[in-house]
């Protein structure tokens, strides 16, 4: 589906974003067999403390649906950085010179 819409687009001309893909290094594999190989790949870098800081925020408002001790938020903001930090790192070694790293604590 995606493939189509993204074929779609290019035969129009037009411009599109992939937010939030691939985070995987089966999507980024995905992605390359497929053919598309992005123009601009943009991927924005923040230390860990700062995504364990964003993920506590999150787990204690409102939108969370439960609601999670400090303990447990710790262990499961560290078990999603520790899960994402492994992703990442072979999604760069997959797209390697197509990536451009950002701040991605600035506005």
């Amino acid at each position: 589906m995606v493939k189509n819409q993204i074929e779609q687009l290019e035969k129009e001309q037009k411009s599109y974003v992939l937010e939030g893909f691939p985070r995987t290094e089966v999507q980024a594999i995905s992605l390359l067999k497929m053919g598309i190989i992005p123009d601009k790949f943009i991927l924005l870098e923040q230390e860990d403390a700062f995504s364990m800081d964003r993920i506590k925020v999150n787990l204690a408002s409102d939108d969370c649906h439960k609601k999670h001790s400090e303990n447990e938020s710790m262990r499961i903001a560290s078990a999603a950085i520790r899960e994402n930090n492994i992703n990442m790192a072979a999604v760069k070694k997959v797209c390697q010179g197509l990536i451009t790293e950002l701040d991605g604590t600035k506005e």
